[in-house]
């Protein structure tokens, strides 16, 4: 991969991560039990540090910040997230499936673009783990929540 296309790369993730980061952390105070707000504080704990990681790899290597795109993107994920208080937690639940499985997609082409940087490899695994976790928590709490739905209705 040539300087260009990594330059892109991690301006774009960058910007995943603070879309991610804010959709979640705005969530926060509208959910509905403790526990599924401290799931999202967790889940914005690992955001950030992906959000962290992508924007030191840039300063390492001198590529700039996409500043006006970082508030533009976080604001992205409050509105976001504010929409979602219109919905029920089953959607929620839905729709963080959706946004990581996208995620864990995007991860996987990256992956394979900078075979030849070991290092950078590595984290990109890692924090395609995170959002595969990510996914696997929503929908086994989805899961919870149909399960409850139809014990309900017998």
């Amino acid at each position: 991969m040539d300087f260009e296309q990594l330059s892109f790369k991690l301006r774009e993730f960058y910007l995943l991560e603070v879309y991610q980061l804010s959709l979640f952390r705005d969530q926060i105070p509208s959910l509905p039990d403790e526990y599924t707000a401290f799931a999202f504080e967790r889940m914005t704990e690992l955001e950030q540090r992906h959000v962290d990681f992508f924007a030191e790899k840039m300063h390492e290597l001198g590529i700039s910040k996409p500043e006006i795109a970082d508030s533009t993107f976080s604001f992205a994920g409050f509105v976001s997230a504010k929409a979602l208080d219109l919905l029920s937690l089953k959607e929620r639940y839905q729709l963080g499936i959706a946004v990581e499985s996208k995620a864990a997609e995007m991860y996987y082409e990256f992956i394979k673009m900078a075979e030849g940087d070991q290092q950078l490899v590595r984290m990109l695994w890692h924090q395609r783990t995170d959002e595969e976790f990510h996914k696997f928590w929503f929908r086994a709490n989805l899961e919870k929540i149909e399960l409850e739905e139809k014990l309900q209705r017998v």
